[in-house]
């Protein structure tokens, strides 16, 4: 099983404080049945180090391959943090070996005036673009037709799977069953920034299996 966006490399972000951190979640991942990891630390502007994201991807790499767990290198990528890059930084972005990019948006505001345009502007550049948990974007909770207008602009849409697990009455959760039920996701991922994130991942996957077996994990 691929699980296309982590924070589990250390001390770059939000997700994984430490090696140790980063081990215990490798070790929750291969528990939940995960085979291949991208790691997607959140790039919030152009001064992320991306030197530092490859050297604990390939610290990390070493201990993935003794627990059994392929592991590459992508990025979130916030929008605002894309006008203060170059197409060379964009370039980086990339998640593994593949074309594709992640992007965040702000989840409690509006969406950017110049969301369509940028959009266009990736996808003129050969980049695949993937819209992280949709279902978690205020605008979309309250009208999922935008998330349509995402895909019949040629986007990605990816679950974060562990909204599954929120509690019944919560937006986001009752967002992405009727999203599912329409069957505008592409993928679903654990999103997960702890250990424990990955235990929740394995009773999320087991839902998703048993109620849309037509969704990749």
């Amino acid at each position: 099983m691929l699980d296309r966006h982590c924070h589990i490399l250390y001390g770059l972000d939000d997700g994984a404080a430490d090696l140790e951190e980063s081990l215990a979640m490798l070790r929750a991942a291969k528990a939940a049945g995960v085979t291949d990891i991208v790691a997607t630390p959140h790039v919030l502007d152009a001064t992320f180090d991306f030197s530092l994201a490859r050297e604990r991807k390939r610290e990390l790499e070493h201990y993935a391959r003794e627990i059994g767990v392929a592991l590459q290198l992508g990025f979130e990528v916030f929008w605002y943090a894309l006008a203060e890059m170059t197409p060379g930084m964009v370039s980086q972005c990339r998640m593994g070996d593949t074309d594709a990019i992640l992007i965040e948006f702000n989840l409690h505001a509006g969406l950017p005036w110049d969301m369509m345009k940028g959009i266009f502007s990736l996808q003129q550049a050969g980049l695949e673009v993937v819209i992280a948990h949709p279902e978690r974007y205020d605008c979309v909770k309250k009208d999922n037709a935008i998330a349509q207008e995402w895909l019949d602009i040629g986007c990605t849409l990816q679950l974060d799977a562990n909204v599954l697990l929120l509690p019944v009455l919560d937006s986001a959760r009752h967002c992405a069953h009727a999203m599912l039920k329409r069957g505008m996701y592409q993928y679903a991922a654990s999103d997960a920034h702890s250990a424990r994130d990955y235990e929740r991942f394995a009773r999320s996957v087991e839902l998703i299996k048993r109620n849309y077996e037509d969704l990749a994990i």
